[in-house]
C-alpha cells in the first residue's frame, strides 16, 4: 500500500510541478491550487480516505524537505515542490471532506509528529485550524468518538504552546472551538470547559 500511495502522490505532485514549470510560474511561494490540472484533474476525483493520506504524506514530505535545513533559493525543486505540497494540503482541508475517525486522528498524528521547519516548530505552522473547522463539520454529523476526543485533547495542549504573537489570535480561536466540541460531547461537564476571549 505504502508503494502504491507513493506512485500516485509522486504523480500528482510532479504533474504540477511539470505543468507550473511549462507555464513559467513565477510566484512558487503562491501557488493557485484550483489553476494547476492535476490538482483538479487527479487529487480532487480521489476518495476523501486517500485525500487524507495524501495530506499525511505531504506532511512528512515537507518536514523531510525543511529538516536540518539552513537556507533556500527560490530556484531549487524542492522549494518548489514543498510549496505545491502545502497548498495541496490547504485547498483540501478548505474543500468539502467526509473524514472518519481515522483520517482525523491520522492527519491530526501527522501534525503532532512533524514540525514544518526546525527553526518554525509551533504546530500552528500546519493549517490547525482548517483541520479543526474539519473536525467540526464532522462531529456534528456524527458525535464524537472516545478515540477522536483524546486526540483533540492531545491537539489542544500542543496548540496551547506559547505561540509567535502574530498566531495568538487564530490560537484563541482554535483553542475556542476544540474546547466548545470536548465539551459539548462531556454530558458530566467536568474537565475541559470553554473559555471564550474577547
Amino acid at each position: 500500500a505504502e508503494k502504491e500511495t507513493k506512485l500516485w502522490y509522486n504523480d500528482i505532485i510532479n504533474t504540477a510541478y511539470h505543468e507550473m514549470q511549462a507555464k513559467g510560474y513565477h510566484y512558487w511561494w503562491s501557488v493557485k491550487a484550483n489553476e494547476i490540472s492535476s490538482f483538479n484533474e487527479k487529487l480532487l476525483p480521489l476518495p476523501d480516505k486517500q485525500k487524507a493520506n495524501f495530506i499525511v504524506t505531504a506532511v512528512s514530505k515537507i518536514h523531510a524537505y525543511h529538516k536540518g535545513r539552513k537556507g533556500y533559493s527560490s530556484e531549487d525543486k524542492g522549494y518548489k515542490i514543498s510549496n505545491i505540497e502545502s497548498t495541496f494540503i490547504q485547498h483540501l482541508l478548505k474543500s468539502k471532506l467526509v473524514l472518519d475517525d481515522e483520517d482525523i486522528i491520522t492527519i491530526v498524528e501527522a501534525f503532532l509528529a512533524h514540525s514544518f521547519q526546525d527553526y518554525n516548530t509551533h504546530i500552528l505552522y500546519w493549517p490547525v485550524n482548517m483541520l479543526v473547522n474539519q473536525v467540526e463539520k464532522q462531529v456534528k454529523e456524527r458525535g464524537l468518538s472516545e478515540a477522536l476526543s483524546t486526540t483533540l485533547q492531545r491537539l489542544h495542549t500542543r496548540v496551547s504552546e506559547q505561540a509567535h504573537r502574530h498566531q495568538e489570535k487564530e490560537q484563541s480561536k482554535i483553542l475556542v472551538k476544540i474546547e466548545a466540541m470536548l465539551f459539548s460531547n462531556n454530558p458530566e461537564n467536568t474537565g475541559v470547559k470553554p473559555i471564550f476571549f474577547t
